[in-house]
C-alpha cells in the first residue's frame, strides 16, 4: 500500500495484492490450524507417534 501512497502503482493494483496478501495469510492460518488437530509427534522428549520403542 505504501507503493500505491507513492505512486508506484496505481491504488486499485495495491488493493488487490493487499487482497492477495490477506488471502496467504487465511490460509496459511488455517493450515496451521489443521496441523495442530493431527499432531505427528508426542510431547517434548517422547518418541514420536508411529514409532515403536525398542526395548
Amino acid at each position: 500500500m505504501v507503493a500505491a501512497v507513492f505512486g508506484y502503482i496505481p491504488a486499485v493494483a495495491g488493493s488487490l495484492l493487499q487482497e492477495l496478501v490477506d488471502l496467504a495469510t487465511i490460509l496459511n492460518a488455517l493450515r496451521a490450524l489443521h496441523d495442530r488437530r493431527r499432531p505427528n509427534t508426542a510431547a517434548v522428549g517422547g518418541t514420536p507417534a508411529g514409532v515403536a520403542v525398542r526395548r
